[in-house]
């Protein structure tokens, strides 16, 4: 397999200035400026961890064999030296019986995967993040991820079946338990919510370490891989949808609560799907790939990244394109990174809605996001159904059109940064029109009367014209 195409030239141009700068040094923020630190959450199990061997060879653009280690060196050589504005703070496959570290925060570079031969995501994440991160305000990535940990194991059989359940725990929150425990099931001790626990203190751990070194942490998204160890066993990949619904919203309260930024409990939340070809596509796969993307429609300012081009066997020869069969190779997960942080960013806007339709009517886009104040909604009726009410956040907006199959308005001054938008239908009563076709009606009868007017002056002119032109031949 030819690894996607990744430019070289960036290394060439980037490999003066990145000496310019210590590696695995943190500057903090001087006393004298208030300085922000933009913070993005990466959890999971194994392809958070970074399972993705930088040795494997590949065949690139000249159809050379080279190692991932080289093709990513040539493609930025900060993948070498280090971020100068992106940071990373993590901890992985931390035992069961073992102590949550409280590790350094760090230039993201290549080997902060599972070993130093390896990568996660937080490599691609920290080359895209770059283009915007500054001294002033660098990025940083919290990370903590567990490989072949589930979310929905419960049981003792479930420890059995999914083994690092015992070396690690499980990813079960708060709500998740509750559930569990009113349908009276039999949680096992290690499925007690354990990693989800220790997610919940490294990041708040990272929120204090930022604040020390003076500058003022920001949610900005988090970033899921995770759901293999899930799809291995069909009871729980049929739970899946529920129990990562349930994860995200916890795990957003939690951080909220942590930041005391009520808005963090709203931040885009992206989940990397799990590769259709994991482990040889046990029938779990499709089941938790459709959650996936059941959750990313159903949860607000909820997206999945596609990893269907990244697969880990090739089904036609039976070849191993991954770094194994459950891990993805270097240059994919180089890519899948760069996807993470790019999918974040495309939904961070000054106004954030979840648009919803009650019966009878349909939004294209359920996530909508505006930076100019101005909203314009695609959305569909049923046959004999109009748009009847536009409410933000329970309160009607007053002065809205319809063009094109589009809702149209202009945000009101006290707009929320997240919210929601909803729009109500009901049915054409004989001979109604409803008001915004009126006022259309209006508008485009008056633009008629002008135009009626401004063609019979120049008829008039015009005959006038011809009469005075007429007497002066004569």
């Amino acid at each position: 397999m030819k690894m996607k195409a990744i430019s070289l030239s960036m290394g060439l141009l980037l490999a003066v200035g990145a000496a310019t700068f210590a590696p695995d040094a943190f500057h903090g923020a001087s006393a004298e400026t208030a300085k922000t630190a933009d913070v993005y959450i990466l959890a999971g199990q194994s392809n958070a961890v970074g399972h993705s061997t930088l040795s494997q060879q590949v065949k690139n653009q000249d159809d050379k064999n080279h190692t991932y280690d080289v093709v990513i060196s040539q493609d930025d050589a900060r993948n070498d030296t280090g971020y100068s504005d992106v940071f990373y703070y993590g901890a992985t496959d931390v035992m069961i019986d073992g102590t949550l570290p409280n590790p350094a925060l760090k230039n993201v570079k290549k080997g902060q995967g599972a070993d130093g031969t390896k990568i996660g995501p937080e490599l691609g994440m920290a080359k895209v993040l770059s283009e915007t991160a500054t001294e002033d305000n660098p990025a940083v990535i919290f990370k903590f991820a567990a490989g072949g940990t589930a979310l929905g194991a419960y049981s003792a059989q479930h420890c059995s079946e999914i083994m690092y359940t015992n070396y690690f725990g499980n990813w079960a929150s708060p709500s998740i338990l509750s559930r569990w425990r009113e349908e009276e099931r039999r949680v096992a001790k290690n499925c007690q919510g354990l990693l989800y626990e220790r997610l919940v203190q490294l990041i708040g751990n990272g929120i204090e370490k930022l604040k020390a070194e003076g500058y003022t942490p920001v949610v900005k998204a988090y970033v899921w891989m995770q759901g293999e160890s899930d799809a291995d066993v069909t009871a729980i990949a049929d739970e899946y949808a529920r129990n990562l619904t349930d994860f995200i919203g916890d795990l957003r309260g939690a951080v909220a609560e942590k930041t005391g930024n009520a808005s963090d409990a709203k931040k885009p939340f992206v989940i990397g799907k799990i590769s259709s070809t994991y482990n040889n596509g046990p029938r779990g796969v499709v089941t938790v790939r459709k959650a996936e993307d059941e959750v990313a429609a159903a949860v607000p300012n909820c997206y999945t990244v596609e990893t269907e081009d990244f697969p880990l066997l090739d089904r036609k020869t039976g070849t191993v394109v991954g770094n194994d069969i459950c891990h993805f190779n270097a240059g994919d997960m180089y890519q899948l990174g760069q996807r993470f942080a790019e999918t974040a960013l495309n939904n961070i806007a000054a106004h954030n809605f979840f648009v919803t339709a009650d019966e009878g009517g349909k939004v294209t886009d359920r996530n909508l996001h505006v930076s100019d104040g101005s909203v314009r909604i695609a959305f569909t009726a049923e046959e004999g159904l109009q748009l009847n009410e536009v409410l933000l956040d329970g309160k009607a907006i007053e002065n809205f059109t319809v063009e094109d199959g589009a809702l149209l308005f202009s945000l009101p001054e006290n707009a929320p940064e997240y919210g929601e938008i909803k729009l109500t239908f009901r049915k054409i009563s004989s001979g109604e029109f409803p008001g915004w076709a009126i006022g259309t009606i209006i508008g485009v009868s008056g633009l008629l009367l002008i135009a009626a007017g401004i063609s019979a002056y120049f008829a008039v002119k015009k005959k006038r014209d011809a009469s005075k032109s007429g007497q002066s031949e004569e």
